[in-house]
């Protein structure tokens, strides 16, 4: 009788997509006891009530970064999160053209790893 060789099959791990990066790092940050939350751009209709029609309710401008966290005492750092290799939009880039110009803390990550080291970064400079 011939022996049978065993199949094995290679499983290639699916990409987080950024909501998940978001959620991953959101989820870090609070372990390490950090203020920080996401940030929603965009807009919304929602109801007037009774039947009378909707308005409109602005979120963050567009552009803005999906994570806000505190640095140290007044100071907050902005991230924009990606998938690896993901680009920036025009708004985005825009608004991170003017928050570096105005000395803003804020970085594109794609990782967990990334978020943090940008956060230890940010300590250092603020001291």
């Amino acid at each position: 009788m011939r022996a049978v060789k065993p199949r094995i099959e290679k499983t290639r791990a699916k990409a987080m997509t950024e909501a998940q990066i978001q959620k991953a790092i959101l989820a870090a940050f609070h372990l390490q006891r950090r203020l920080a939350w996401r940030l929603n751009s965009g807009g919304a209709l929602i109801s007037n009530g009774e039947g009378k029609g909707f308005r409109k309710l602005q979120g963050s401008p567009p552009g803005t970064p999906d994570i806000i966290v505190h640095v140290r005492g007044s100071v907050f750092g902005f991230l924009e999160v990606k998938r690896p290799g993901g680009k920036l939009r025009e708004a985005q880039e825009e608004w991170f053209e003017q928050a570096k110009a105005d000395g803003v803390l804020c970085a594109v990550a794609t990782s967990v790893q990334e978020a943090q080291s940008f956060l230890a970064d940010w300590l250092s400079y603020v001291g």
